[in-house]
């Protein structure tokens, strides 16, 4: 019985494993981020500078580099196509599927696990961003490993699961920056007030742990500044931090307001 069930298990994640790879080089590129994170990684390969990404027309997409580096990496592996850039979106993805599943039958059983990394698989949304190049895919990824980490230090005060926790911080702010550090913040606030042992998120020791997390991003940084005297790191914190975060304030304003005044 229980090599039937084996069985079952690696034929469904082998299933939703073909949804995210299969036909990844059928489609052209999509829109201008698709288009511009394959320019980025195929530039890095060309000029062998890894730490700005450059493109034609594609200075507004610009982030940390770690999805353009992936992609770079995929194109010495697989050659520079469309599979490439989405190889890793898609394998992104597909991992993702395979935390819910692990992390999950510790909780629940690996029969409602399953369930859920079927649900997961099987929705719109998610396996969208494994077959798009776009950073959400690889984002998402040190999300779910940061928040099933972080379930698993409430729980079992592990300090592995602490460790697990910072990598997925520091690898989640070289591919965006701080979103991860909102995320993660907001759910260790809400279940400091909430959760009965919120005693064990004092393991997290962000006070060390927290600035550890910091030097890969800080590395980068470091190595963008030398080559261009601050100017990419520059525009980086202004346009994609500051005028951004106060874009879509802005926006979300305006559509307050013309709401109140349609009402």
């Amino acid at each position: 019985i229980m090599q039937n069930r084996t069985s079952v298990i690696i034929i469904i994640f082998i299933l939703l494993a073909g949804t995210l790879f299969i036909s990844n080089n059928a489609i052209s590129l999509w829109d201008q981020d698709e288009a511009a994170y394959a320019g980025f990684g195929k530039r890095m390969i060309e000029t062998g500078d890894y730490t700005t990404p450059d493109f034609t027309w594609s200075e507004v997409h610009r982030k940390p580099p770690l999805h353009f580096w992936l992609i770079a990496t995929a194109y010495k592996i697989f050659g520079i196509n469309e599979f490439a850039v989405r190889f890793f979106s898609s394998l992104s993805v597909f991992l993702d599927y395979l935390l819910i599943f692990f992390y999950g039958k510790r909780r629940f059983g690996s029969k409602k696990a399953l369930i859920a990394s079927i649900v997961l698989g099987t929705s719109f949304f998610i396996p969208m961003l494994g077959k798009i190049a776009v950073t959400d895919g690889v984002l998402l990824l040190f999300h779910t490993l940061a928040a099933l980490s972080l379930i698993e230090v409430l729980h079992t005060k592990s300090f592995f699961q602490v460790i697990v926790f910072w990598v997925a911080i520091a690898l989640g702010m070289l591919v965006k920056g701080p979103p991860i550090l909102i995320f993660a913040g907001f759910m260790i606030i809400l279940l400091f007030i909430f959760h009965p042992n919120r005693k064990n998120l004092f393991r997290l020791h962000p006070w060390f742990f927290g600035l550890l997390a910091l030097i890969p991003l800080y590395l980068w940084g470091n190595a963008a500044w030398q080559r261009d005297n601050g100017e990419f790191i520059k525009w980086l914190i202004d346009w994609y931090i500051l005028k951004r975060c106060l874009l879509y304030t802005s926006d979300a304003a305006d559509e307050e307001d013309s709401v109140d005044l349609g009402g």
